[in-house]
């Protein structure tokens, strides 16, 4: 099995250290290119100087949350940038800690929502389970420090893209995405919460994320279809454009929208 050497060690903790004051992760990434199989293998830390925790450099970063990921923390810029690095890397976005727990439901990331985007968005399991329920669960209940509400919105629309529960069981209570959201849109208001709960409304009604994505697309072909024939009209430039393109662009387009 692949080891960390003493000298790929210190470049981490010297990069952890250095607050701000050191960027360059150039020699990281040169290492991890040259060992590709040590992205997953047990990370020597103060805690395990020895790897023996089992703990991949991922799951140690994302668990640590005292040093790296508390609010106000001048870690949080380094942790970040050294989970990119691991991400492109090849690092499994699964990996789990030394008790089991998947990074993705530890409460680090519903705690940072930019870290749970970055781990979903690179493979996780949307769908992991939490001590709060499902993860979306948890980030409606936990909303980050480290994303507007805009960004919000994009990364809850990223869990029901990638199969997040419309609805589910907790502490023997069933919950329905669209009843959860009270609380987390009273709290964000504006067009970006309103626009998420209609969009749950609407994944709901279809049944699920692929359902909403087909009626969705039936839609806009009818319109563009009326469109195309002068039947109806549209003030939005893209839309016009896009009624007009070839049958496959549309297609194209379209599987890229929503999907």
């Amino acid at each position: 099995m692949a080891t960390w050497s003493s000298e790929a060690v210190a470049l981490v903790d010297e990069h952890m250290e250095s607050y701000w004051y050191n960027n360059d992760l150039a020699p990281l990434r040169r290492y991890l290119a040259a060992n590709p199989g040590v992205v997953d293998a047990p990370f020597p830390h103060v805690d395990s100087p020895s790897g023996e925790s089992g703990e991949p450099l991922l799951a140690y970063l994302v668990g640590n949350h005292g040093r790296y990921w508390a609010e106000g923390s001048p870690h949080w810029f380094e942790a970040f940038a050294i989970v990119k690095v691991l991400l492109e890397a090849g690092a499994d976005p699964n990996a789990r800690m030394s008790d089991g727990q998947l990074c993705l439901a530890h409460e680090n990331c519903y705690l940072s929502n930019r870290l749970t985007f970055l781990l979903v968005e690179a493979g996780a399991n949307a769908n992991a389970m939490t001590d709060q329920g499902p993860l979306i669960a948890a980030a409606l209940r936990y909303t980050g420090i480290d994303l507007d509400p805009a960004g919000e919105v994009g990364l809850l629309r990223m869990l029901l893209q990638k199969g997040a529960p419309l609805k589910w069981t907790f502490d023997s209570r069933t919950c329905f995405l669209d009843e959860e959201l009270g609380p987390w849109a009273s709290t964000r208001g504006g067009v970006a919460g309103v626009a998420f709960q209609e969009l749950v409304v609407c994944v709901r009604k279809a049944g699920s994320w692929a359902a909403y994505c087909v009626a969705a697309h039936k839609d806009f072909l009818r319109f563009r279809s009326s469109l195309v024939r002068g039947r109806a009209r549209t003030t939005n430039r893209i839309v016009e454009g896009l009624a007009h393109l070839p049958d496959g662009a549309v297609g194209k387009v379209l599987a890229y929208w929503l999907s």
